[in-house]
């Protein structure tokens, strides 16, 4: 039993849907017998910094009860030399207790470049958001967003055995190196409705390389609805037939602070 998921989407910032308020999102989390969970929504610009501030705001209202839940957020390398909005002292300036991150586009022009080219550069963009220091888990490798594939990729990228070892190697390299964890991802791989059967049943292979090559691996259902958490056990079934170590099941460093403060303060 792994129990966690370090990777949910809130209805603050409008990525998710009206179902993801807070209550909701632990109420789903302890039907689930989750233990230990992240709200991580996405901050890559001022206006969704001030709406993460709203979302951080209802966590210290908030009794996480036996629950473990960390204030986090998602970030997102925005052009090919842009860098992450947020730093570690803006880290920890606005509380964030852990930084998902990683790449929603290549940025080639439709029908610009071959699906050798993509793999490429998208392994060199994971690489980047991974060496960075403020991000502790890359967010779904080898996602992409449904214009990117139905444009690039639909019938072409079929399988994660596409992708040369010599890629994944390097990019475990880096997380090595920079004490980044590998997300396994549920609702953006193993449920999301453009990838095939054959690069779903792939995914499991590819996270186990990682964990072979001594990586962490974060489980995570991305959830934008609460129907989205289902997706959580069949990672779990991927991690079981693993048989990972539990010394590279990923968690947080530090230790939850921030949800139930006030709760706790006014007591």
């Amino acid at each position: 039993m792994i129990g966690t998921d370090y990777h949910i989407h809130t209805h603050y910032v409008g990525c998710a849907n009206e179902t993801m308020t807070v209550p909701a999102i632990l109420k789903r989390c302890r039907e689930l017998d989750r233990t230990s969970i992240a709200i991580t929504d996405h901050c890559d610009t001022d206006d969704r910094l001030a709406k993460n501030r709203l979302i951080r705001q209802e966590l210290e209202r908030t009794d996480p009860g036996d629950m473990e839940v960390y204030f986090g957020c998602e970030l997102n390398i925005q052009s090919l030399d842009a860098e992450f909005v947020i730093d570690e002292q803006k880290k920890r300036e606005e509380g964030f207790e852990l930084i998902v991150g990683g790449v929603h586009s290549t940025w080639f022009a439709d029908g610009e470049a071959t699906v050798e080219q993509i793999i490429r550069r998208q392994n060199e963009l994971m690489c980047k958001a991974a060496a960075d220091p403020v991000i502790d888990v890359l967010v779904h490798p080898w996602w992409f967003s449904r214009r990117e594939f139905k444009a690039q990729l639909m019938g072409r990228f079929t399988s994660l055995e596409m992708v040369p070892d010599e890629l994944t190697c390097e990019l475990a390299e880096v997380c090595l190196k920079h004490d980044t964890a590998i997300e396994l991802n549920g609702a953006a791989i193993l449920t999301y409705p453009l990838t095939s059967d054959e690069y779903k049943a792939s995914y499991a292979g590819y996270i186990a390389r990682f964990v072979e090559l001594g990586c962490s691996i974060s489980l995570a259902t991305d959830s934008h609805d609460v129907r989205n958490f289902d997706s959580v056990m069949l990672g779990e079934k991927i991690l079981d037939e693993i048989d990972i170590p539990e010394t590279q099941v990923w968690h947080p460093r530090v230790k939850a602070r921030v949800v139930g403060s006030k709760c706790h303060s006014e007591e």
